[in-house]
This record gives structure tokens, C-alpha cells and sequence, in this order.
């Protein structure tokens, strides 16, 4: 698969968080391949330690993606 899209931090936690227009936006560049940088994922899960609620939100990368990890692009 080709990766087109590097998500931002903040679009992928609008994006969990329902925001119609992130979420549209994102489904029309699904099928071009989109990617979640290291360091993203990093800050997606210091929110999730720090939240109020962990248990609760451990749950997002299951409705977030694929983990899928590249270690070089062609």
C-alpha cells in the first residue's frame, strides 16, 4: 500500500473525537493511503495516560487504524 497522507495529531484526535468534516475528509483520502507518524502516536497515547479516564481510552487505536510499520518507502 501506498502512503500518501501523514495525519496530524490534531486530525487524527478530531477525527475520534467525531468531527464531521475531519471525518469526511479523511474517508475521501483513505483509499490513497494514510499514515500516523511515530511521534503522533506517541501524543495520541500521553493524552490517553494523562485523561481522566484511561481504561476508557485505550480503546481508540482499534477504531483508528492498522498498525502497519514501514521501514523504508519505495
Amino acid at each position: 500500500m501506498t502512503l500518501a497522507y501523514l495525519v496530524d495529531t490534531d486530525w487524527a484526535v478530531h477525527w475520534l473525537h467525531s468531527n464531521a468534516r475531519i471525518r469526511q475528509r479523511m474517508e475521501e483520502l483513505r483509499g490513497q493511503g494514510l499514515a500516523l507518524s511515530a511521534v503522533s502516536l506517541a501524543e495520541m497515547w500521553e493524552g490517553v495516560h494523562y485523561s481522566r479516564n484511561p481504561p476508557a481510552k485505550r480503546t481508540w487505536p482499534h477504531r483508528f487504524f492498522e498498525v502497519r510499520f514501514f521501514a523504508g518507502h519505495r
